[in-house]
């Protein structure tokens, strides 16, 4: 079978078309309809799939039910673990629970945890499962699971709600256990151009996010000029203006910003402007055209 022939199986259970089911069924009678099913069930087509396990039983794969727990469905998804009870909950649950948690569904995440918990066999909800939840802004999934779950397995989505900008999922991490966020996930807020985020984290802990690593970094302002994040920008700038630098005349004769504290080394070609020095340790970039403007 051709992958053009196949893709017509697949788009048809997908769009719930069971007359056309029907007629390749008939046309074609030794077609392969292995995973066919999962193209139903996670786009929620019910009557395809319940027509698909009626006539071709075979279809369901190790993802089926990972892909019912996509759809967000409940009603789906305990159909089909009754349906195939052997392999339900023993292969595929880890990966149920990662889809789960992503649909934003906390009865499909009760159920798989219901179930799954009954088999004792497999470690239940892996970390990507609260990511996933973090990521989407599913709080309701989020604090259900961190009842039933160490602390550690909410490292991943405290950096997975600051990335996202989910802000009301960061702001109950955090009631949880104070929050500190790795610098590299700080980069990708800022190319992202998620001001909330950055300026919640800022009026949270100011000297933490100014001098560790944050707004002190003037790699955050290159991230942010790089990816057109004007109005961040301007409110970095704003908010690091009392940053202590200096500055060094490079080989080719631009001026290089250097951070007295940290001793970092940054060139700012992208600014088109020069650092000016206003007081005993306080410098203020001026540029040479308005650079804001065009990124605005």
């Amino acid at each position: 079978m051709s992958d053009a022939f196949r893709g017509v199986f697949h788009a048809a259970a997908a769009c719930g078309h069971v007359q056309l089911l029907e007629w390749i069924h008939m046309k074609y009678p030794h077609a392969d309809w292995a995973g066919v099913i999962d193209s139903a069930v996670k786009n929620r087509q019910f009557d395809a799939a319940v027509w698909i396990r009626a006539y071709h039983p075979e279809s369901a794969t190790h993802d089926t039910i990972a892909a019912a727990a996509s759809s967000g469905v409940v009603a789906l998804l305990k159909w089909l673990s009754e349906q195939y009870p052997s392999r339900a909950f023993c292969t595929s649950s880890r990966k149920a629970m990662k889809r789960g948690a992503a649909s934003g569904s906390l009865e499909v995440v009760e159920f798989l945890v219901e179930r799954t918990m009954e088999t004792a066999s497999v470690k239940w909800a892996p970390p990507k499962a609260l990511v996933n939840a973090a990521k989407n802004g599913h709080l309701d999934v989020l604090q259900y699971l961190a009842r039933r779950l160490p602390k550690k397995y909410l490292r991943g989505a405290v950096d997975a709600a600051v990335e996202h900008c989910q802000l009301a999922v960061l702001e109950w991490l955090d009631k949880r256990n104070r929050v500190r966020v790795s610098p590299s996930t700080l980069s990708r807020v800022a190319q992202n151009g998620h001001k909330e985020i950055l300026k919640w984290l800022y009026e949270r802990s100011p000297r933490y996010y100014k001098n560790c690593f944050g707004f002190g970094n003037l790699n955050l302002l290159r991230d942010a000029t790089a990816h057109g994040r004007g109005e961040l920008v301007q409110w970095m700038l704003d908010v690091g203006k009392d940053i202590k630098v200096c500055i060094e005349p490079a080989i080719d004769g631009t001026l290089i910003p250097v951070q007295s504290a940290v001793g970092d080394k940054v060139l700012l070609p992208e600014y088109g402007g020069s650092l000016i020095k206003l007081g005993s340790d306080e410098f203020h970039l001026f540029r040479d055209e308005d650079i804001l403007g065009k990124l605005q």
